[in-house]
């Protein structure tokens, strides 16, 4: 193995982190060892082990084959049927290695755990153990820099103080406070969004306008905390910054009209690039290193006057679709941020990918399209 190593901790059919480490090979050759875990097959089939004596201070990750593209209800039996004849790839969790944590899979668990407390308490043994062994290595970004970065709340006011404009906002699920915020809104000719005040998986909801339909069913807020703001009319922005580089783009659809409340539903979405908002980079790097983040996918929202409203950020966000339809090098900058650390400048030079070059990768998963990408574009 090379003496450098960087380590994706994702599904083995995660487009983002297929095309970082095909990145990472263009560039730097057999020079740095690149691979993919999916932290769905540890246990079973997958193990760490971490012998701490005079002999061995480094954890080793031994990585088994990956998964199926999709995990059914028996895919716990089968891994279990063939934990014995894998071959696994030995990784040792240390300095050297660099780790980018793009998304973590649960761990499937031995069938004979069926016990929903014993089943909380293996998953949890299991990710505390990894989180523990690549604590020594370089993670983009750091877990609980990411925990912390990706609470909304926590977001708007520090964008807030960094000097971004946030749109005006109440957090809450109390009916007399959201009441009196849309009514003092709309009185003024304007209009309410509202949207979830946490991101979960499985559970996602489009951001909406706060019209009749929605009055009806406000008496819903008591179950939990939601966003409601102001509605910000204007382009939409989705900037990536990778260590201190920056891209941007425009989404755009077939229609002109700017009021769509949630771009992603648009028809014919597409990425376009476009320049940086002036006076946004300096307060946007601020906020990025407040938050300690390496890299992260900021959504702004630019009125008719050209003033940008940040709206969120994600820390593991998707920027596929900046590089195949904005012409943006996001994937160079991450490679190299992998692998020469946050510290190297330099400016990408080489060639965005491309949708050639998607449909080669595509190829090796045996001509399937993820469903990721089928939902970004």
């Amino acid at each position: 193995m090379s003496a450098k190593c960087v380590l994706i901790i994702s599904p083995s059919d995660d487009i983002h982190g297929l095309v970082a480490k095909e990145r990472i090979h263009q560039l730097y050759g057999d020079s740095v060892s690149c691979f993919i875990f999916d932290a769905a097959t540890y246990p079973l089939t997958s193990s760490l082990n971490a012998r701490l004596d005079h002999a061995q201070s480094t954890p080793l990750l031994e990585i088994a084959s990956p998964l199926v593209r999709d995990i059914g209800p028996h895919a716990g039996q089968l891994l279990n049927d063939r934990a014995n004849n894998h071959i696994r790839t030995e990784i040792p969790l240390g300095p050297e290695t660099a780790v980018w944590w793009r998304r973590y899979r649960q761990s499937l668990l031995h069938p004979d755990v069926v016990e929903p407390e014993f089943k909380g308490f293996c998953g949890a043994s299991l990710k505390s153990t990894l989180l523990g062994a690549i604590s020594t290595c370089k993670v983009y970004n750091a877990y609980d820099d990411e925990q912390r970065a990706d609470r909304k709340l926590h977001q708007l006011v520090i964008a807030g103080r960094c000097g971004l404009s946030v749109p005006r906002t109440l957090i809450s699920n109390d009916l007399r406070q959201i009441e009196a915020f849309i009514s003092t809104v709309h009185r003024e000719g304007k209009r309410v969004i509202y949207k979830h005040a946490a991101s979960l998986s499985g559970f996602g909801m489009p951001t909406r306008v706060f019209d009749d339909e929605a009055r009806d069913r406000l008496d819903a807020v008591k179950y939990a905390p939601t966003i409601f703001q102001e509605e910000v009319v204007g382009s939409d922005l989705r900037i990536a910054i990778v260590g201190s580089q920056m891209f941007c783009c425009e989404w755009r659809g077939l229609s002109s009209d700017r009021r769509s409340v949630d771009i992603r539903l648009a028809d014919g979405l597409k990425m376009y690039p476009c320049p940086m908002p002036l006076g946004l980079s300096t307060p946007l790097l601020d906020f990025q290193n407040r938050l300690n983040l390496d890299f992260g996918i900021y959504d702004f929202k630019a009125d008719e006057t050209g003033r940008s409203y940040f709206l969120e950020v994600n820390p593991s966000g998707q920027w596929l679709d900046m590089e195949i339809n904005g012409g943006q090098r996001v994937s160079e900058s991450l490679a190299r941020l992998l692998v020469e650390g946050p510290l190297a400048e330099i400016t990408p030079q080489g060639e965005p990918f491309l949708k050639v070059d998607l449909d080669r990768l595509f190829r090796g998963l045996g001509g399937k399209v993820p469903s990721e990408w089928v939902q970004v574009v």
